[in-house]
């Protein structure tokens, strides 16, 4: 064989593996939401955390084009360092899986803008997690919402403003291990 012809071969070989590969063996913990209000109903959002993420912009940060004019509805993620280049307005958001594991937590922020207060929203959750990672989500919302949330579900919220926020907390739930002391206390096994 010519040394084209090896240099071709590795070179396909290498472009195969890049692109197949790492995506094949990624681990995943994401959530898809859906949002409908009296205003109407937005397309998923999508948030989580990836092995081959990075906790920047990366292929799977996704930005959220600007609302259509007369649009009565607009839902978005926002970064917590947004590159500058572009407005803080995401529709898809995924960070460093490693990263999420080191800190143990992740927060991220979605504005929902409408035209129309009152009444109530709703939010579906469901989870695209191709592993079994040990998780606690949340959401922190308007009107005092708190609630950890098990996916697939919903949640409802009022619409009390134009502008509302949530928070939507990831945490790694590993169970803190505990053993009962002879002196009968309980103390905690940190790693």
């Amino acid at each position: 064989m010519s040394n084209q012809k090896i240099s071709n071969f590795s070179y396909y070989l290498i472009l195969i593996l890049t692109l197949c590969i790492p995506n094949a063996y990624s681990q995943e913990l994401s959530f898809s939401l859906s949002l409908t209000t009296d205003s109407g109903t937005v397309p998923q959002l999508l948030f989580g955390v990836r092995d081959d993420a990075f906790s920047g912009l990366d292929k799977y940060d996704i930005p959220e084009p600007p609302a259509a004019p007369g649009s009565l509805l607009h839902v978005f993620l926002a970064m917590q360092s947004p590159p500058l280049a572009f407005p803080n307005r995401w529709h898809s958001d995924i960070r460093s899986l490693s990263e999420y594991q080191d800190k143990r937590l992740e927060i991220w922020n979605m504005t929902v803008e409408s035209n129309q207060t009152g009444g109530e929203g709703l939010i579906s959750i469901e989870s695209n997690s191709t592993q079994n990672i040990p998780f606690k989500l949340q959401v922190q919302g308007p009107g005092g919402l708190f609630e950890v949330v098990n996916p697939p579900c919903t949640v409802t919220f009022p619409v009390s403003a134009p502008v509302i926020s949530f928070y939507w907390i990831l945490e790694v739930d590993d169970q803190v291990h505990v053993r009962t002391e002879t002196w009968g206390g309980v103390k905690s096994l940190f790693r």
